[in-house]
């Protein structure tokens, strides 16, 4: 006898950033889409005392780990879909049971297996929109719950550009840019850093839509988007759930918006508890496995006190529980120095900020730990050659 699922079945209650695909009459599935035979694989039992497997935590400790309860998703998504997701995790090498405790991580390798168990079984090549349509606001723990009472919606994607290594530690290149009156998000996986499995990016771009969605009303859309499957058989199903053109085969994953959509107030905004989420959101940072490698940890360590001005050396180095001395001697076995490290996070990003147009030097020196703009428009000029404002000037002129 298969062991119960841990998750709802299908007719349960939607999730709150939930939008739904249009329905084939008589079918759970997007239209235009065909599914599998429900063949459901046997179930291997696991002991519930069993968290997870010796096998997999070891790969953890050398390998990139995303959250568990953004994997979750995936096992809901078979759950409503009529197969058991469980096993398909089980399969996979991951024990469901990290699905319950709070904070825990799992192996990117395993993940990866799991997100192409599930395409395979479902025969369904969108189902990433799936997945997405099961994101709650506290699916990412203190990440999603700022950007859902975040100022703007601006403000709630600074926020994941952040926080992004608590969803996948090491993370990749997010960044956020202006051009006229469009507004971007872009995330891509330069070389060494691995990247997440094609379906898994997929929801996650769709989740953001639909959290824009949540925050900005259900008619809110993208001016366009970009992703990397060079399939475009399923362009309808997309460009549907989207409300916009898509491109395929794309270096990188890309979301434009318009800009006034993105500075708009929202009424959901909370500056006191998106403090609190930000706080926690910190936590998991710091309890990031040391596997996810020291400088990436320092780096985003550095971007979530900077914000409150609390990186410095002392800071950093007791979020990482070791002494200054310990972490400049670990990081100089890495070929780098934490004034080195930080340096780079501070450059790197003022100037996105800078280049996105929407902030003022003044609250620029600020996100990036500085008191006093003049010190910072001394830095800038020290990183890049350029002031502040001759640097922001730049991209905006057109080319």
């Amino acid at each position: 006898m298969s062991a119960p699922s841990r998750f709802p079945r299908p007719g349960m209650s939607s999730p709150i950033f939930g939008q739904d695909l249009p329905r084939e009459e008589g079918h759970d599935r997007p239209a235009g889409v065909t599914i599998r035979a429900n063949i459901r694989p046997p179930f291997v039992p696991m002991p519930p005392d069993i968290r997870t497997d010796p096998a997999i935590a070891a790969a953890g400790a050398e390998h990139p780990t995303v959250l568990a309860s953004w994997t979750a998703l995936v096992v809901r998504a078979l759950d409503s879909a009529g197969f058991d997701g469980a096993s398909m995790a089980v399969r996979a090498g991951i024990d469901p049971a990290v699905f319950e405790q709070p904070g825990r991580r799992i192996p990117l390798s395993a993940t990866t297996t799991l997100w192409e168990l599930a395409v395979d079984a479902t025969g369904d090549p969108t189902f990433a929109l799936s997945v997405a349509r099961m994101v709650r606001p506290s699916t990412f723990a203190g990440l999603s719950m700022g950007m859902v009472t975040s100022s703007s919606l601006h403000n709630a994607f600074e926020r994941l550009n952040r926080f992004q290594t608590v969803v996948l530690a090491p993370s990749g290149k997010m960044e956020l840019t202006t051009d006229g009156d469009t507004y971007s998000w872009t995330n891509s996986f330069p070389d060494p850093i691995p990247a997440p499995n094609t379906t898994a990016m997929e929801a996650l771009v769709a989740s953001i839509v639909l959290c824009g969605r949540y925050l900005g009303g259900r008619s809110f859309a993208p001016k366009g988007v970009r992703l990397m499957r060079d399939d475009q058989r399923h362009n309808e199903v997309f460009t549907k759930f989207f409300g916009c053109p898509v491109t395929y085969g794309s270096d990188d994953y890309r979301l434009d918006f318009e800009l006034g959509l993105m500075t708009k107030p929202l009424q959901t905004g909370s500056p006191e508890l998106a403090r609190t989420a930000d706080e926690l959101a910190m936590a998991m940072v710091r309890r990031l496995p040391s596997s996810t490698g020291l400088v990436s940890r320092v780096r985003a360590l550095t971007l979530g006190l900077d914000v409150d001005g609390q990186a410095d050396k002392t800071t950093i180095a007791a979020a990482l529980a070791m002494s200054t001395r310990t972490l400049q001697r670990r990081l100089a076995d890495e070929g780098t120095t934490l004034v080195r490290v930080m340096t780079e996070v501070r450059r790197d990003r003022a100037s996105e900020l800078l280049a996105a147009g929407s902030h003022t030097v003044a609250e620029v020196a600020r996100q990036v730990g500085f008191q006093d703009p003049s010190s910072f428009r001394r830095a800038f000029k020290r990183w890049t050659g350029r002031t502040p404002a001759q640097f922001a000037a730049e991209r905006k002129r057109p080319t």
